[in-house]
């Protein structure tokens, strides 16, 4: 009876590992990014809200390695400073490639060099530098 029972858990457990090796070759790939943002003396909630929304528009929602993209802001709680942006990519290669694209699409959006910089200058007063990076597989998609 035990080597019945030792035989089954064999097999359940090969199964299992097979289906999440198959599984993984069309798991999508996650990557939340969660930054503290600075509230500069010189900045205000408009200009940020609008120099993300150029960034979105001129380069992130035309970056072909990018399925989905949303830049969420802490709405309650204990630190307002929070910005999470959840980035959905169809692999980790693309993962990788997303963001090679994405200097592409920054400097065709900006080709003068003094706009990509005064651009770049005035969007990142708002980033303090600190933040968290997590990638996860997808398990169930919609």
């Amino acid at each position: 009876m035990k080597r019945i029972f030792s035989l089954a858990i064999f097999i359940i457990a090969i199964i299992s590992i097979n289906q999440n090796i198959f599984a993984q070759e069309d798991e999508h790939i996650v990557a939340v990014t969660t930054w503290y943002v600075n509230n500069p003396e010189d900045g205000s909630a408009s200009e940020y809200d609008s120099l993300a929304t150029i960034m979105f528009d001129k380069v992130v929602s035309k970056n072909s390695k990018i399925i989905n993209r949303s830049l969420v802001r802490h709405m309650y709680g204990s630190d307002s400073r929070q910005r999470v942006v959840i980035t959905e990519y169809a692999s980790m290669e693309d993962m990788e490639l997303a963001g090679e694209e994405g200097g592409k699409l920054f400097r065709e959006a900006f080709p003068n060099e003094e706009d990509r910089k005064a651009f770049w200058k005035a969007y990142s007063k708002y980033w303090n530098g600190h933040h968290s990076d997590e990638i996860y597989s997808m398990v169930v998609k919609k």
